[in-house]
């Protein structure tokens, strides 16, 4: 059974992403954001075809998961969370009003929540995840 705080978060998170796709243009129009919006979306891609296509939006460990450092693991530990913040951040600015950024900033709370709780599952499971962690950043490489 799922732990509620799990759920709550990843509902939080749907209902942010519902929000912010629901009250603007589904793409950015200028070709900056664009740029950054594709180019996020394909990381968030990469980092699901290095897992296999076997990911969880729960931050739980599925029972066979194996510690993934490879490909865009490299450079971060929470890849997809970085494309989904980028990406509808792009869209934020894209057609800015202070309620959406405001649920944009919930959305970066709920992330980086969900990123502690992976850590401390990941570390639980993995004797080799501490060196992982050391050396790599939670969602900007080189930066956080």
């Amino acid at each position: 059974m799922r732990n509620t705080l799990h759920i709550i978060l990843v509902s939080l998170q749907v209902i942010c992403l519902i929000y912010i796709l629901a009250t603007g243009p589904l793409l950015p129009t200028g070709y900056l954001l664009l740029f950054a919006f594709l180019a996020s979306l394909l990381f968030g891609l990469w980092a699901i075809m290095e897992m296999k296509f076997r990911f969880n939006v729960f931050p739980d460990l599925r029972k066979g998961s194996e510690l993934v450092i490879s490909g865009p693991y490299s450079l971060v530990r929470h890849p997809m969370y970085t494309s989904v913040l980028i990406s509808s951040l792009c869209l934020v600015i894209n057609n800015f009003t202070s309620s959406r950024l405001t649920v944009w900033i919930l959305l970066f709370a709920v992330l980086i929540i969900k990123s502690h709780i992976e850590d401390r599952i990941l570390s639980s499971s993995f004797e080799s995840f501490q060196v992982y962690r050391n050396r790599t950043s939670r969602l900007i490489p080189y930066i956080f």
